[in-house]
């Protein structure tokens, strides 16, 4: 379904992603994670063409390089961004009617009763403005208003940031219900999670793609991933991220133990 390739994105002289490249299938539910500054967000501004950037960018077998984030949105490309950006003044039922925008022509995969089906907790709330709502319940309509743009993928970037277990849970939760009706590419810190729910999995640093895999092969290598996410715990000691240049011997002194 996705298929992106060469990905660079440059902010002034700062190159956030250099070279980056990945693909997500019909139905599937794909992760990239990798700690802050590793080009995650600006990979997704990308794809969703929020942001401009080089690179091949197919949709179902379309070039979409050219097209406008509107356009990208009209053929079901979805991004639900960092920080939520849900409306102060406007109450959680427009919120979630905003997503709806784009879907002009093309059939609802998800209506209004549809969202507050997968999330309960915003019935009661349906008439507070965006502004008085937590941080867990503004993921909760962002993610909603998503839904209602009709997507056949949904980006999703650190759905679980900022938020309470409890609140992650019913989150994470969601997606799950989500995962399958939709393709799906998470971008997160939360590595658990979003490996359980995932199919397969990206691991980015320095803005290229160090590392891919299914999940069941990431967490079997959690070792090598805590590495390039950071940090890895080392008895009384800690590794920091090996440099770009140093990837591929890491790679190979993982896979000699």
């Amino acid at each position: 379904m996705l298929e992106v390739e060469d990905v660079r994105v440059s902010y002034g002289t700062t190159r956030a992603v250099q070279g980056m490249g990945l693909s997500v299938g019909a139905g599937e539910a794909v992760c990239l994670i990798g700690p802050n500054g590793a080009g995650k967000t600006s990979l997704l501004a990308a794809i969703s063409g929020m942001e401009s950037a080089g690179g091949s960018f197919r949709f179902d077998g379309e070039d979409v390089s050219r097209l406008s984030s509107f356009q990208r949105a009209r053929r079901g490309i979805v991004l639900v961004p960092e920080g939520r950006r849900v409306f102060a003044d406007l109450t959680v039922h427009e919120n979630i009617l905003v997503g709806a925008t784009s879907v002009r022509k093309r059939p609802m995969r998800f209506r209004p009763d549809d969202a507050y089906d997968i999330f309960p907790a915003l019935t009661r709330l349906r008439n507070r403005r965006g502004g008085l709502l937590s941080g867990g319940e503004q993921q909760m309509v962002a993610l909603a208003r998503g839904l209602l743009g009709s997507p056949r993928l949904l980006m999703v970037d650190e759905p679980s940031l900022g938020l309470a277990p409890a609140v992650c849970k019913q989150v994470y939760g969601a997606l799950e219900h989500i995962a399958g009706e939709v393709a799906l590419l998470i971008v997160e810190q939360n590595t658990n999670d979003a490996l359980r729910l995932c199919e397969r999995g990206y691991v980015a640093a320095g803005g290229r793609i160090v590392l891919s895999g299914t999940s069941a092969e990431l967490a079997d290598r959690e070792a090598l991933v805590e590495t390039f996410l950071g940090t890895r715990d080392l008895g009384n000691r800690a590794e920091a991220i090996p440099t770009t240049e140093g990837l591929e011997g890491s790679r190979e002194q993982e896979e000699s133990r």
